[in-house]
């Protein structure tokens, strides 16, 4: 059976093909169509894309109350807080990088600062 994604590179490669040899006898409507269709098939990859890799990013609860933390960032920065504003401790920790790197996967080492710790 065939993954998702092999699904949908398959129906590209259709569409593409059937643009191609089919574009001049096609309607530009029906052209506009099959490129939207496309564009959308590219976005729900992505979206699939950035979920792969969040699943990397799984934190731990907050060590004093239990609760899920948050995670914030910025350019160059990153952090993770427990989100109970009534926890006796409040703990956040930092990315601990001290470049400013655009190569560095902040979040991550935030992620893993925090789940290191057991807060």
């Amino acid at each position: 059976m065939k993954t998702t994604n092999e699904f949908l590179e398959e129906l590209k490669e259709y569409i593409k093909n059937g643009i191609y040899k089919y574009g001049r006898s096609r309607s530009l409507l029906e052209l506009a169509a099959y490129h939207d269709i496309l564009e959308k098939i590219e976005q729900f990859q992505e979206a699939q894309e950035e979920t792969k890799t969040d699943d990397y990013l799984k934190l731990e609860p907050c060590g004093f109350c239990g609760e899920i933390p948050e995670v914030f960032r910025g350019t160059g920065w990153a952090e993770v807080r427990c989100r109970n504003k009534k926890c006796e401790y409040q703990p956040t920790v930092y990315d601990g990088s001290e470049s400013t790197s655009e190569d560095i996967d902040y979040k991550r080492l935030a992620i893993d600062r925090w789940n290191s710790q057991h807060c």
